[in-house]
């Protein structure tokens, strides 16, 4: 008994329990925000906050892109020798805000290009363009303080940071309910923005952010960062359009309102994209290793494995989400989001196909192809575009762009495993027999445990 409490000790002390736990409790903020937004805020201001949230978490992807995954490769192995990492650490920080002051500069001149009721509930620029660039600012030090934690395996305070921020804006939002009576896109702006802050202060106060070493940063390591973090930008962007690209065209073509019918079933996919998330990451070092040994026998065996694990595992979630599509809709969103349950029903199938999708792409970059793995998102990405605008302007509604995501991350996967093929003897009918003889095995074994 000793030894097993050791071991659950262990294990819920270990990175993956705590990365785990912080994302799961960050997933059921996130849908609690959403139900009370949808619930107390009409359509076109909730439109408008989610596209504004949209556009801010590309300038986040972007940011990290730029920055952190170069810091991470390269601050990683320094972080016990103090004076070299203090250096990362300033030339990281250097970089983030010339990258901060850069697109502070290009929001500033799109304010003048970009109408103004895409982000602001008044039409004045401000409330949105405004928002956003304070967000960009105050947000540094909390941002700035995970990648140094991420560098030093540090995680528990970065699963802390990410849930508390949104708590803090739901207290916010529940001030602002009561105070005024009413919710605005505005406020929300306003929230968001002080919450961010306040965590930054926090941090800033506790030592977290280093700002102490700013000016330690050196040419040789703004310059190592900027060669990594030019290219890594340019997958984790795509990656990101790829999936923010129709929310960005629903909302030109059909108005904020389209945005909100559109966004609650995109985040009861959530679902599936978490463990899928959080389980194909874990395959990655062995299916590397095994391309690293030449052992391709062996790598088209496990990939199989994985794959069709996670596929027959995950399918039973899609077919109920399908099924109960209106229920669950009315379950986050309330009444008045009937066009909702069609959508969800769309993203479900696609739900169905996005485990193998996921394995394509993490089999590629196991392979040493990342070229390839790139090419496959920006033809997915150029299909979601292409078959967006096309349902949009043919039929004008938010259900024919969910159907046009089955398209995309069908071609996705299809390229995929033809990609991995000369490279590998996977394939997809392989994986999808694989995966039924062991959803067969495991339910044989879960009927044979009744039985006894």
């Amino acid at each position: 008994m000793q030894l097993s409490v050791k071991r659950l000790s262990r294990l819920l002390r270990s990175n993956a329990v705590i990365s785990l736990m912080g994302n799961g409790a960050s997933a059921v903020l996130g849908f609690v925000m959403l139900g009370v937004l949808t619930r107390l805020m009409p359509k076109d201001e909730l439109g408008r906050w989610l596209l504004f949230l949209t556009y801010f978490t590309l300038f986040d992807v972007v940011r990290n892109g730029f920055v952190l995954n170069g810091f991470i490769r390269h601050a990683t192995a320094e972080h016990t020798n103090v004076p070299v990492f203090r250096r990362w650490v300033g030339a990281a920080w250097q970089l983030s805000a010339l990258l901060t002051g850069s697109v502070a500069l290009l929001v500033l001149g799109l304010a003048v290009l970009v109408p103004a009721d895409w982000f602001s509930d008044s039409g004045n620029w401000s409330d949105g363009f405004g928002w956003f660039l304070t967000l960009m600012l105050v947000s540094m030090p909390a941002s700035h303080s995970m990648w140094f934690w991420h560098a030093q395996s540090r995680f528990t305070p970065i699963q802390i940071i990410r849930p508390g921020i949104q708590a803090l804006q739901l207290v916010l939002i529940g001030v602002g309910w009561m105070q005024f009576g009413q919710l605005t896109s505005t406020w929300l702006y306003q929230s968001y923005a002080l919450a961010y802050g306040s965590v930054s202060v926090g941090v800033v106060l506790f030592g977290g952010s280093r700002l102490r070493d700013v000016r330690l940063g050196t040419k040789a390591e703004r310059q190592a960062l900027f060669d990594f973090g030019k290219f890594s930008t340019g997958t984790l962007l795509l990656s990101n359009l790829l999936r923010s690209s129709s929310t960005f065209l629903i909302s030109a073509f059909l108005g904020p309102a389209a945005v909100t019918v559109y966004t609650l079933p995109q985040r009861l996919l959530e679902l599936v994209e978490m463990p899928t998330r959080s389980i194909v990451i874990t395959a990655i070092p062995q299916l590397v290793a095994l391309h690293q040994q030449q052992k391709i026998g062996r790598f088209a065996e496990e990939f199989h494995r994985h794959a069709g694990q996670l596929w027959i595992a995950l399918l039973p979630v899609a077919v109920g989400g399908f099924i109960f599509a209106e229920p669950l809709v009315t379950l986050l969103g309330g009444t008045g989001y009937e066009d909702s349950v069609l959508v969800l029903r769309f993203f479900m199938v696609y739900a169905a196909l996005l485990p193998l999708e996921r394995y394509s792409g993490v089999g590629l970059d196991a392979l040493g192809l990342p070229n390839r793995n790139l090419q496959k998102v920006i033809i997915m990405l150029l299909v979601n575009v292409i078959g967006t605008v096309i349902a949009l302007y043919l039929f004008k509604s938010v259900a024919s762009v969910a159907f046009v995501s089955i398209a995309t991350f069908l071609s996705g996967l299809l390229l995929g495993f033809r990609m991995m093929k000369p490279h590998a003897a996977v394939s997809l009918p392989t994986t999808l027999r694989v995966g039924w003889q062991q959803g067969g095995y495991l339910l044989n074994r879960v009927r044979h445990e009744f039985a006894r």
